[in-house]
C-alpha cells in the first residue's frame, strides 16, 4: 500500500514538474515573439526616419501631443524631481496595465508593434534632423522601458495560452486571429478554461512578475529623473 502511493506522489510529482516546464516554455515563447514584433518594428521606423525624416519627425510630434492629451508631461514642466518620479511611474505602470489586458487577449504582438515604431521614432526622429546621437544613458532607459512593457505582455499571453488553449505558433495563431477578429468590437476569444482557475493555479509565478516589473518600472523612472 505504501509503495502503491508512493508511486502515485512520485507521478504527481513528475506531472507537476511537466507542466511548470511547459509553462516556462510558453512564456519564453510569448517573450520570443513580442521581442521580435517590438525589434522588428523599431528597425523598420529607423529605415522610415533615413527614406523620410521630416514626415516621421512630423508624426512623432502628433504622437507627443497625443500623449499630452491624456496627461502626459515632461519633467521640466513638473516642480520636482519626486514629483516627476511619481508622475512617471504612474504613466509608465498604466502602459504596463494596457501591455497585461491585451495580452490576455491574445493580441500582445499589435501594441508590441505599436512600441517599437514609437520608440523608434523618438530614438532616431529628433536625432536624424538635429545631428545630434542620442546618449547612451537614453539607450539605457529605452532598454528597460522596452522590458517592462514586453515582460508583462509576454507573461499574460502565457496565461492566455493556458484560458484560450491557443498554442505561441504562426499556424495556430493566425488561425486565432482569422476567425475571432471578424471585428474589433465584438472581439473576445472562446475560453478553453476558467479564467480563475488558472491565476489561482500561477499565484507563485504572478509575485515574482510583479516583483520584477515594479522593479523595473522604479529604475526606469529613477535613471529617466536623476541619472
Amino acid at each position: 500500500m505504501n509503495s502503491e502511493q508512493g508511486i502515485k506522489r512520485a507521478l504527481i510529482i513528475k506531472i507537476h514538474a511537466s507542466q511548470k516546464k511547459m509553462k516556462k516554455k510558453i512564456f519564453f515563447r510569448w517573450l520570443l515573439i513580442n521581442s521580435l514584433c517590438f525589434t522588428g518594428m523599431f528597425l523598420t521606423g529607423f529605415l522610415l526616419v533615413k527614406l523620410f525624416p521630416y514626415a516621421m519627425f512630423d508624426l512623432l510630434n502628433k504622437w507627443v501631443s497625443l500623449i499630452k492629451l491624456t496627461g502626459g508631461k515632461r519633467i521640466a514642466e513638473l516642480p520636482s524631481r519626486i514629483s516627476a518620479f511619481i508622475h512617471i511611474v504612474t504613466r509608465n505602470s498604466v502602459s504596463v496595465l494596457i501591455a497585461f489586458i491585451v495580452g490576455l487577449l491574445l493580441l500582445a504582438p499589435s501594441v508590441t508593434l505599436i512600441w517599437g515604431l514609437f520608440y523608434s521614432l523618438v530614438a532616431f526622429a529628433v536625432s536624424s534632423i538635429a545631428g545630434n546621437p542620442r546618449p547612451l544613458n537614453f539607450w539605457i532607459l529605452i532598454t528597460f522601458e522596452a522590458l517592462f512593457l514586453i515582460i508583462p505582455a509576454s507573461y499574460s499571453s502565457a496565461l492566455a495560452t493556458e484560458i484560450f488553449g491557443v498554442k505561441p505558433e504562426k499556424g495556430p495563431l493566425l488561425e486565432h486571429w482569422k476567425r475571432e477578429l471578424k471585428t474589433l468590437l465584438t472581439y473576445f476569444p472562446e475560453r478553453k478554461r476558467n479564467w480563475r482557475e488558472v491565476f489561482d493555479e500561477n499565484v507563485k509565478e504572478s509575485i515574482f512578475f510583479i516583483f520584477i516589473v515594479a522593479s523595473l518600472l522604479l529604475f526606469g523612472a529613477w535613471f529617466e529623473v536623476w541619472v
